[in-house]
């Protein structure tokens, strides 16, 4: 039971999104309770790899998933997250194995199929991402993280109608459907559609918490790298897990080479 409310913490700042000063603790108190009550199961120390992560203590992290593993070979969401984490990383043919293990383990699992995609995704590997997540989708045509995931590979090839189309499916996931939305339009020129879809979200930021994360998607997408790293800065003064994307994730490719963003990734600390 402590495992399942820490993963719900987590999905909640992820997807919710639930600020991380309101979830983090929360989800620390649900998995350190869960690894008190039996520290042999792997679900417990899958948990506090998430707890680690969210409080930027990379390394951690990693070897709670190595240990879940250890503990449980066959456990397919560990698998499952340390491909994530090392794919994030840059540690790439370690990531894809994981991920493919976790496949094998849980073949009808959505979320493990679509960030198998991911994974290729975060290795610019395009068209097979674009392959996996149409895999994904064909175990469920409406799984709109799958779509979303799909428009930003399509994004990355220069395939910008297609971009859209897929992104205009996952409508409803919130400020991340807007921030997606947003970096696709500014990607493929346009700005018009990009600048209202901007104004979409600063109108839902009046409403609800939205991360400064999804601001900066969109800003990128207009090729805006004041704006985009300024926002970048406030997601790590937050210190949201969001930080983890900055190091592979190739939607800020265009501002690797920027000095500001540099000093960035170097401040997160995240291991190679």
């Amino acid at each position: 039971a402590y495992c399942d409310l820490a993963e719900s913490y987590k999905l909640a700042v992820w997807y919710v999104p639930m600020p991380a000063s309101e979830a983090v603790p929360e989800l620390q108190t649900a998995a350190t309770k869960a690894i008190e009550l039996d520290s042999s199961l792997a679900e417990a120390h899958a948990a506090m790899a998430e707890v680690y992560s969210f409080q930027w203590r990379w390394r951690e992290s990693l070897a709670e998933l190595e240990r879940a593993i250890a503990i449980n070979p066959g456990y397919a969401p560990a698998h499952h997250g340390l491909g994530l984490a090392l794919a994030l990383i840059g540690r790439n043919a370690e990531a894809l194995a994981h991920a493919e293990r976790a496949r094998e383990l849980d073949p009808l699992s959505l979320i493990i199929n679509t960030d198998f995609g991911w994974v290729y995704y975060l290795g610019h590997r395009y068209e097979e991402a674009i392959a996996q997540y149409r895999k994904a989708l064909e175990l469920d045509p409406n799984f709109t993280l799958a779509h979303f995931d799909l428009a930003l590979s399509y994004s990355a090839l220069g395939r910008h109608e297609e971009a859209i189309s897929e992104m205009q499916k996952a409508r409803g996931r919130g400020s991340d459907y807007l921030a997606g939305l947003g970096y696709v339009y500014g990607v493929a020129g346009r700005r018009v559609e990009a600048l209202r879809t901007l104004d979409d979200l600063k109108r839902l930021a009046e409403k609800q918490y939205v991360p400064p994360y999804h601001f900066a998607w969109i800003y990128t997408g207009l090729g805006d790298k004041d704006k985009a790293i300024a926002l970048s800065q406030k997601t790590y003064d937050e210190h949201t897990q969001h930080v983890i994307d900055f190091k592979t994730v190739p939607m800020f490719d265009s501002l690797r080479s920027d000095e500001r963003f540099q000093e960035l990734v170097q401040k997160v600390g995240l291991p190679d």
